[in-house]
C-alpha cells in the first residue's frame, strides 16, 4: 500500500471507491463518477487530499483543511476505507498522515465529526490523540496533538516520547472528559523507559491548563466556570519542581476578547510555590456560544525560557438572563396578545428583580417584580398590544440590590403585510408578509421560510473565493448592513487575498428571495474565483431532467447526489407539497458536489475598482404551481412527467403493430437489482421483456418495495378507407369511423363504434338547443368571442389528410378549417381542426392549429373545443367516472373538472374515454345534452401558427385508470 497525494487523475478511481463503500454510510445508493469527484473536489476546500493505493485501486481516502465551525483549528473533513479493506490499519495510516499535516500548519487544533452509530471508529480516533468532546446534539472530536508540538518549552520532552505508540491514554468507548467545577479536562499520557509526561487541556478554551514532566509540574485552575461579567476573579497556578535544577517561570496574563488580564510575575521554584493572579470579567453583548472557543484566561508561560501558553475557558454572564418569547406571528393593531419573559438569576444569592421593558410601538400591560433562588429560572406571562409593526429592540432595565442593569431584547412583532429587518442574537432577518429571510452569523447559512419557526426547503451556504478556493469565510464576521426594509448586504472582507471584498446582496419582498454576489477588488490586478454553495431539500420536489419532469415522491431519493448532474436540462427545482421554488440564471453553470449545488465562476479579471455581480439566484414562495414556476424561470412548453422508477413501454409508443419491448429505466443516481414481471414472465430488472399489444400490468420488484405499473399499448392492424360522397367525408379503419361535411358545419359531426353512434349532432340543420342558436354539436372547436352562429357565416372546407406523429405512426383523418373574414376582430384567423385515426384501433385524436394573419397579436385568447356525447339511448342512465366518484349525468345538473380522464358508461358495453395531457376537461350535463369542453388560452403573434393541445377519445371495456394512458402523451405532431 502507498499513499499519495490526489489529483484529477485518480477521480475514476475515487469514484470507484466510494461506490464500493456505500455500506460503510448507511448503504447509500447513490453511485459517483469521475465527473461527479470532481465536481465534488474542485470546491471542497481541502488543504491536502491523501488517497491510499493498493494493486491499482483507491482502497483509502483522508482530507484535511481549515475547520469552518470554530477558531483555531484544522479538520478532518472525510475518511473512508473500503469495508474489505476494513481493520488492515489504512485508516490509522492515512489519520497520521493528515495528523502530520496539522501538526506542520499553524493552527493547534485538529477537529473532525462522525455519526453516532461509527462507535467502532472511536478506538482508532482516540489512539490517534483524539478527544470525544461531551455533546448530546453531535459527535465532534478534538485533537491537540498539534498544540503540544507548536509549544517551544514541550520541543525537547516529545522528542523522547512516540506520541503515537507511547501513549499510555485508557481507549474506551465513552465520551471523554475529568468533570471538575463545571469544567471538563482532557488529558494525554505518554511514558516509555527514557521519560514520562502529562498534559492537560481544557474543553470550553481549548486550552493548556497542565503539564508534568521529569522535570516540573504547572497546574492552572479557576475555582468556577460560569462567571458574571463586570467582577474581577482569581485564577491560581500551581508550580512544582520535580528535579535539583533552577526552575524560572515568568507568568504574563493576556487579554482575551472581554477578559482583561495583567499579571506579569516571576518566580524562582525550588520545591512548589503557588502564584494567584486577578482578571476581570468584561461586559458582553451577546450570549456564547456553547459549542465554540471561549473566551480564556491566558497566560504565556516562560519555562526558564522557554514559551508555552496556558487557557481556561470561561462562560462570561448577565447578573440575570431574560429572553423576550413572542407565540403570534401576525398582530392586529390595539389587540391584547400574550408573550412570555424568560428569567434566569445567574447570581450566588437570591434576589428581588424589578424589570422594566419599555413601551415603544409594543405597549406592555404588566409591571414585573419576581423573586428567584441563586440559578432559578422562571417563565412569566405578560400582555401586550401594538400600535405598529416592526422589531422591537430596547433596552429592558433591570433593579436588584441597588443595582441597574441594561440587557437589550430584540423580538419581532409583525403582521402580514409589513416588511422590515433586523437583528436577534446571531441572526438578521428581513421579515416581509407572513415569509422570513434569515441569516445566521455565526454558521453563515442563510435560508427563506414560509413563517418564523417552520423548516427551510433550501440553504445558502458560506460562499468561497480563490484559486485555490478558501475557508476563510468560515470563521470571520460579516458586516451586516441594512440597505432598506427589504434589502440587507452581507460584507466579507478577505485576508487571503488582501484588499478584496464579497458583499452578498439579498433582496426579500413577500415570498420572493433574489440573492447575488459582488466581487469587488480595491488591490493589484487580480483573476479570481467564485464558489457559491446551496442546498435543497428534493423531497415531494419536481426537476427538470432528460427532456422530462422528475417527480421525487416523499422522501425518496430526497438528497441532492440522488440526480444526475448533467441531466438536469433546465434553471430550476420546483417542491409541489410547499409550493417553493428556486431557480437560477440559465448561464451560470450548476454542479452538484456531494450534498449541495454549486453555482461557479472561474477566470474573473478584476483591476483596482472593479467588481464582478453573479447572475441572481431567485427562492419563491409566490408560484403555486409548477408552471407558473417554470415560466418564471423562462423555460414554456409541455413536458412529460416521470418518477425515479420509469418503465418504457414500446419506446413510449402507445401504439404497435406487433410485440413491444418492455424496460425499466432508473432515473436516481444508484445501482438498483431485482426483477421485471409481466404475464408471468419474470427476468432480472437490467433485462428487457417483449410482450404482445394490449393493456399491460407490469409489476417492478427492488430491495425496498414493489411498484407495478399500468400501460396500455393499441394494437395497429388493417387499413383505413377514405370515402367522399355527397359532400360527406367518412373515414372507417375497420372498427370505428367518423364523420365531416362541408354543408353542415366545421365539425366532427358522427363518431360510430359497436353500431352505436356517439356523438350529439343537429345534424343535417343546426338548431338552436337549450341557449345555443344554431347548436352545432358533435366536435367542434370555438375562439373565444366566435359562436356557432358567427361560425357558420364564415368560409369553411374539409379535406382527407395524411400525417406522422413523432414515433413515425402514419395517422389518417380529416381537417377542418374555419377561415375567418366576416367578424371585424378576427379577421384572418385560420383554425385547422384535425380528427385523425390509425387503423384498427379503438381511438380517435382531435387537435387544433390556429394560424393568425389578422394583423395583430392575439393575447392570451381564451380556446375551447367541445364534444357533445351521446352515450346511451336512454340520458338518465350515463355515468362520468372521476377517480372513485361516479356521477350520475342528465338527471340533474353536474358541473366538475375532470384531470386529464374523463370516462362514460351506459347501458353499452363499451365506455368512452377523453384523455387530454394539458388542457382542463369541464364536464357539463344537463337535461338536454352532455359536452365536455376541453378549455385553456392561447397567445399567437401574426403571421405565426399554435397547436391547441387535443383530445384522445377512446372506447373500452375497462375502468381504465390515468396511469394506463399516460403514453399518449408523448404523441405529438408537426404540422
Amino acid at each position: 500500500m502507498k499513499i499519495v497525494e490526489y489529483n484529477d487523475s485518480y477521480a475514476h478511481k475515487v469514484a470507484e471507491m466510494w461506490n464500493k463503500s456505500n455500506s460503510s454510510w448507511g448503504n447509500v445508493e447513490t453511485i459517483q463518477s469521475a465527473t461527479d469527484v470532481i465536481a465534488a473536489e474542485s470546491s471542497s476546500g481541502n488543504i491536502k487530499l491523501y488517497l491510499a493505493i493498493d494493486n491499482d485501486q483507491v482502497i483509502g481516502y483522508c482530507s484535511i483543511s481549515e475547520y469552518k465551525y470554530d477558531e483555531g483549528a484544522s479538520y478532518l473533513p472525510l475518511i473512508n476505507v473500503i469495508p474489505e479493506y476494513h481493520g488492515k490499519k489504512v485508516g490509522k495510516a492515512l489519520i497520521l498522515k493528515v495528523i502530520d499535516d496539522a501538526i506542520a500548519s499553524r493552527w493547534p487544533r485538529f477537529d473532525l465529526f462522525t455519526w453516532s452509530g461509527n462507535i467502532k471508529a472511536m478506538p482508532l480516533y482516540k489512539k490517534c490523540g483524539f478527544f470525544w468532546e461531551r455533546r448530546n446534539n453531535t459527535v465532534h472530536l478534538m485533537n491537540f496533538i498539534p498544540y503540544l508540538h507548536q509549544s517551544e518549552a514541550l520541543i525537547d520532552y516529545l522528542d523522547k516520547v512516540d506520541w503515537y505508540k507511547d501513549s499510555i491514554r485508557v481507549i474506551d468507548l465513552e465520551q471523554d472528559g475529568d468533570e471538575r467545577n463545571g469544567f471538563d479536562y482532557y488529558r494525554y499520557d505518554f511514558e516509555n523507559k527514557d521519560t514520562k509526561l502529562s498534559m492537560e487541556f481544557e474543553k470550553t478554551g481549548r486550552g493548556l491548563r497542565y503539564i508534568e514532566t521529569p522535570d516540573y509540574l504547572i497546574e492552572m485552575s479557576l475555582k468556577e466556570h460560569d462567571l458574571v461579567f463586570n467582577h474581577d476573579y482569581e485564577v491560581d497556578f500551581r508550580i512544582v519542581n520535580n528535579s535539583n535544577k533552577d526552575l524560572e517561570i515568568n507568568f504574563k496574563g493576556k487579554d482575551n476578547k472581554n477578559i482583561k488580564f495583567t499579571m506579569n510575575k516571576t518566580i524562582n521554584v525550588i520545591d512548589e510555590d503557588n502564584v494567584c493572579g486577578s482578571f476581570y470579567v468584561g461586559e458582553i453583548d451577546k450570549d456564547q456560544i456553547k459549542d465554540k472557543t471561549h473566551p480564556v484566561v491566558e497566560t504565556e508561560i516562560l519555562i526558564n525560557g522557554k514559551l508555552v501558553n496556558f487557557k481556561i475557558g470561561i462562560e462570561p454572564k448577565y447578573p440575570i438572563k431574560i429572553k423576550l418569547n413572542v407565540v403570534e406571528y401576525n398582530h392586529i393593531f390595539n389587540k391584547e396578545y400574550n408573550c412570555y419573559l424568560d428569567i434566569e438569576n445567574n447570581l450566588n444569592t437570591k434576589e428581588t428583580f424589578f424589570i422594566t421593558l419599555p413601551n415603544s410601538f409594543v405597549e406592555f400591560k404588566d409591571e414585573i417584580k419576581v423573586d428567584l433562588e441563586s440559578k432559578e429560572k422562571k417563565s412569566i406571562k405578560l400582555t401586550y398590544s401594538l400600535k405598529n409593526y416592526g422589531f422591537y429592540n430596547e433596552f429592558a432595565l433591570i433593579r436588584f440590590n441597588d443595582k441597574l442593569v441594561e440587557k437589550q431584547v430584540s423580538i419581532p412583532f409583525k403582521g402580514s403585510n409589513t416588511s422590515f429587518t433586523g437583528t436577534i442574537e446571531n441572526k438578521s432577518y428581513i421579515f416581509s408578509g407572513n415569509y422570513v429571510v434569515g441569516f445566521d452569523i455565526n454558521s453563515h447559512n442563510m435560508a427563506i421560510t414560509n413563517g418564523f419557526m417552520k423548516d427551510a426547503q433550501s440553504a445558502f451556504f458560506v460562499p468561497q473565493i480563490g484559486m485555490p478556493y478558501s475557508l476563510e469565510f468560515n470563521n470571520s464576521i460579516p458586516k451586516i448592513q441594512f440597505i432598506s426594509n427589504n434589502d440587507m448586504d452581507i460584507i466579507f472582507s478577505s485576508e487571503s487575498f488582501k484588499d478584496v471584498q464579497l458583499i452578498i446582496h439579498v433582496n426579500h419582498s413577500f415570498g420572493l428571495l433574489t440573492v447575488n454576489y459582488e466581487l469587488i477588488n480595491n488591490g493589484h490586478l487580480r483573476e479570481l474565483a467564485l464558489s457559491i454553495p446551496f442546498w435543497v431539500h428534493l423531497g415531494d420536489c419536481v426537476i427538470p431532467y432528460e427532456g422530462k419532469l422528475l417527480e421525487v415522491i416523499g422522501t425518496d431519493g430526497s438528497d441532492i447526489q440522488s440526480i444526475h448532474n448533467e441531466k438536469v436540462d433546465e434553471n430550476w427545482i420546483y417542491n409541489k407539497k410547499h409550493k417553493y421554488g428556486v431557480t437560477w440564471d440559465k448561464n451560470q453553470e450548476m454542479k452538484i458536489s456531494d450534498w449541495k449545488l454549486t453555482f461557479d465562476k472561474e477566470n474573473i479579471k478584476l483591476s483596482n475598482g472593479e467588481s464582478y455581480i453573479s447572475p441572481s439566484i431567485y427562492c419563491s414562495y409566490v408560484h403555486s404551481n409548477v408552471k407558473d414556476f417554470r415560466a418564471f424561470a423562462g423555460n414554456l412548453g409541455d413536458k412529460e412527467k416521470v418518477e425515479y422508477l420509469e418503465v418504457i413501454v414500446n419506446k413510449g409508443n402507445p401504439f404497435a403493430s406487433e410485440n413491444v419491448g418492455v424496460s425499466v429505466k432508473n432515473n436516481r443516481k444508484t445501482e438498483i437489482t431485482g426483477t421485471l414481471c409481466i404475464d408471468d414472465l419474470t427476468v432480472p430488472i437490467e433485462s428487457a421483456l417483449t410482450v404482445d399489444t394490449g393493456l399491460k400490468e407490469i409489476e417492478v420488484s427492488i430491495k425496498d418495495r414493489s411498484v407495478t405499473f399500468k400501460r396500455l399499448v393499441h394494437n395497429v392492424e388493417g387499413k383505413i378507407n377514405l370515402i367522399e360522397k355527397d359532400g360527406i367525408l367518412e373515414v372507417s379503419n375497420g372498427v370505428l369511423s367518423f364523420k365531416a361535411s362541408n354543408d353542415y358545419a366545421d365539425s366532427i359531426y358522427s363518431l360510430k363504434f359497436d353500431g352505436f353512434e356517439w356523438l350529439d349532432s343537429n345534424y343535417p340543420n343546426p338548431k338552436e338547443r337549450v341557449w345555443w342558436a344554431d347548436f352545432v354539436g358533435g366536435i367542434t372547436q370555438r375562439l373565444q368571442g366566435i359562436q356557432d352562429i358567427a361560425a357558420l357565416k364564415e368560409e369553411r372546407s374539409a379535406e382527407f389528410v395524411k400525417l406522422t406523429d413523432n414515433f413515425g405512426n402514419e395517422w389518417q383523418g380529416i381537417k377542418v378549417s374555419l377561415n375567418i373574414q366576416k367578424d371585424p376582430d378576427l379577421k384572418g384567423l385560420v383554425i385547422d381542426s384535425y380528427c385523425l385515426t390509425l387503423p384498427g384501433i379503438k381511438l380517435i385524436h382531435t387537435f387544433t392549429n390556429v394560424t393568425n394573419y389578422s394583423g395583430k397579436l392575439l393575447l392570451n385568447k381564451g380556446f375551447h373545443r367541445f364534444t357533445t356525447l351521446n352515450i346511451d339511448e336512454n340520458p338518465k342512465d350515463v355515468r362520468f367516472k372521476k377517480n372513485n366518484i361516479l356521477y350520475k349525468c342528465n338527471d340533474i345538473n353536474v358541473e366538475i373538472f375532470a384531470d386529464k380522464l374523463a370516462l362514460f358508461e351506459g347501458n353499452r358495453s363499451y365506455k368512452l374515454g377523453l384523455y387530454n395531457k394539458k388542457n382542463n376537461l369541464f364536464v357539463e350535463t344537463k337535461e338536454g345534452y352532455t359536452i365536455i369542453f376541453s378549455e385553456g388560452k392561447m397567445t399567437v403573434p401574426d403571421k405565426e401558427s399554435k397547436q391547441f393541445s387535443g383530445e384522445f377519445i377512446f372506447f373500452t371495456k375497462s375502468n381504465l385508470e390515468k396511469e394506463c394512458l399516460v403514453d399518449l402523451e408523448n404523441i405529438n405532431f408537426i404540422v
